[in-house]
């Protein structure tokens, strides 16, 4: 079968480390921060070579381990996307020219969540937090490793390229397809402007793709973009209710419901919505609640495992436990998945049991979930009892 992905010959991303790189996913191995030096960079030119060569390179190993699970992975996606078929023969891979079709935009940390996994390069709630407890051992941990993401001015800087680099892809002819990302994005009031004023005749050619925590009013928001080729929705959820509520800090599972709904019903045929998950040890119990809730409105899943911090990844809790939550899916899930050819149980089951068991880390679990709720109106105890029970 194929290894060709068309993200190493057509898609840059901005991270907020400044560096730019295929995809969220592509482990480089080579730090790059402008847009020419990567597209002719020597290492990307002998990774695009490893690709067509056959090589399962290890730089994509993301994907691969999604594939052997047999997921979806987001090699097939972006080959879906822009070929029309997830796994590429040799013959047209070979032919692959590099220039910038899809570019994913990681604009700042400004956010209105602190979410239990997230970290003060993706949220200004959780910067200001990190900030007034440096004598945490959590936030010296952090520090110690990512000293760059407390400097307040760098996130300002990061914000000032990021629109530097949206300028310079919204003045690239071949570019069909934007990505924007937080933080909350749709926070970004110089962004969307900038997003505004683009000619209709350059929109009608760019599909738009929006990773959003759904706390702002999408209608209202998106409506004032104008008639791009199509507007491409992602809610970031971990769960219904109270679930939602705690591992997403300051989240309102009433007000996120309200919003996919309206957007929903607004039914405007350029619009489409999904929703992606992060699965990790705080959420696994609330899935199947969550795949209910999304198959009721004809929404589909992504997934991703949370690998980063480990102590709230799955890797925390037991082989028993997680087959257990798999059995819940299986009895009341659907097939809401994404990928139409996915089995829900078998595939999503055999994914989730990748991670090894590392019980060593729970204690650590604990402790951070203390931090965590610090300034938390919820508790562990509250929103996962049977989390807490499988530890005993």
């Amino acid at each position: 079968m194929s290894k060709f992905c068309v993200a190493l010959f057509n898609a840059i991303r901005k991270d907020q480390d400044f560096r730019i790189r295929p995809c969220c996913v592509f482990r480089s191995k080579k730090s790059i921060y402008q847009i020419d030096d990567y597209l002719k960079s020597d290492y990307m030119a002998d990774a695009r070579k490893r690709m067509i060569d056959g090589q399962s390179i290890p730089e994509c190993g993301v994907c691969w381990q999604k594939e052997k699970a047999g997921l979806t992975s987001l090699r097939h996606i972006y080959n879906q996307q822009f070929l029309h078929n997830k796994n590429i023969p040799d013959n047209i891979a070979k032919k692959a020219k590099t220039k910038i079709i899809q570019a994913d935009i990681k604009i700042g940390n400004r956010c209105n969540y602190a979410c239990a996994m997230c970290h003060p390069g993706d949220s200004s709630l959780i910067f200001n937090k990190y900030k007034a407890n440096l004598d945490n051992k959590f936030v010296q941990e952090y520090s110690k490793k990512n000293s760059n993401f407390m400097d307040a001015k760098l996130n300002t800087n990061y914000r000032n390229t990021s629109l530097q680099m949206l300028d310079n892809v919204l003045s690239t002819t071949s570019v069909r397809s934007i990505k924007i990302l937080g933080g909350e994005p749709l926070l970004e009031q110089e962004f969307l402007k900038r997003l505004a004023s683009v000619p209709d005749a350059h929109k009608q050619k760019i599909t738009l793709w929006v990773v959003t925590n759904g706390s702002i009013d999408l209608v209202n928001t998106l409506s004032k973009l104008g008639k791009y080729k199509a507007i491409v929705v992602t809610v970031s959820l971990e769960g219904t209710g109270k679930l939602q509520e705690y591992v997403r800090k300051r989240s309102s599972w009433q007000q996120i419901e309200s919003n996919i709904c309206k957007f929903l019903e607004f039914n405007n045929p350029r619009w489409f919505l999904g929703v992606h998950h992060t699965m990790q040890a705080l959420s696994l119990h609330g899935l199947v609640d969550l795949i209910t809730w999304c198959d009721g409105l004809g929404i589909k899943i992504t997934y991703q495992n949370l690998t980063n911090p480990d102590y709230l990844s799955l890797a925390i809790t037991s082989p028993e436990y997680r087959r257990q939550q798999m059995d819940n899916v299986n009895v009341q899930g659907t097939n809401n998945f994404q990928g139409e050819d996915l089995n829900l149980s078998g595939d999503l089951a055999s994914y989730c049991l990748q991670q090894d068991y590392k019980p060593e880390l729970v204690g650590k679990f604990l402790k951070y979930c203390k931090f965590y709720e610090s300034d938390h109106n919820l508790k562990l105890l509250e929103v996962a009892p049977e989390l807490l029970d499988s530890f005993n």
